[in-house]
């Protein structure tokens, strides 16, 4: 069972995290668009394997984290995203009973819209933080500067790609950056 929310707190203190997905190609790449987060004041990012070693993406990540932070990243600590009413995965007859079920064992319970780059229904966010509570809740599909407004009351974190980027592999920095800068806006920064 999961221990708590706290793992999440610490990781991301702030009200609300922006998490730009990296879609790794190479390293270079990987650096590249991690400094493009890092420098619109994003909280993190995601890398996500298309292909690749397991070993190989380990590695980029240790080396992207390294460099992010200046010390050995070989071993980071852990928040588990668990996905719930996710895309492509079947339907969830009752969305309510799975949050509950997964915020036993999840630090952050993450669900998406239909699909990638597809932005979920308001309203199904809005259950499922209500049934959620206190347990973080987070968006990995759908979201861009131009929407982001509709989910900030809901969730607490937003894992994003297709609305920030240029291609499957670049990250676009305007966009990340007027991302980040509505989501520092709502949390009063």
């Amino acid at each position: 069972m999961k221990a708590s929310a706290s793992r999440y707190q610490q990781a991301f203190p702030g009200h609300h995290a922006v998490l730009p997905v990296i879609h790794v190609d190479t390293l270079e790449q990987a650096q590249r668009n991690a400094q493009i987060a890092r420098e619109a004041g994003a909280d993190g990012a995601f890398l996500i394997n298309h292909g690749m070693a397991d070993e190989a993406l380990l590695d980029i990540h240790a080396a992207v984290a390294g460099k992010q932070t200046g010390r050995d990243a070989r071993v980071p600590g852990c928040v588990y995203f668990g996905g719930v009413a996710f895309k492509y995965q079947r339907h969830v007859e009752d969305l309510e009973a799975a949050c509950r079920v997964a915020a036993r064992y999840m630090d952050v319970v993450t669900t998406s819209g239909p699909g990638t780059g597809h932005a979920a229904e308001v309203e199904k966010i809005r259950r499922m933080k209500q049934t959620l509570g206190s347990t973080p809740l987070g968006i990995a599909s759908g979201i861009a500067p131009e929407n982001i407004g509709h989910y900030l009351a809901h969730a607490d974190c937003f894992l994003v790609a297709t609305g920030i980027s240029r291609s499957l592999t670049e990250l676009d920095p305007a966009r990340v950056l007027a991302l980040v800068q509505r989501v520092a806006r709502f949390n009063g920064q």
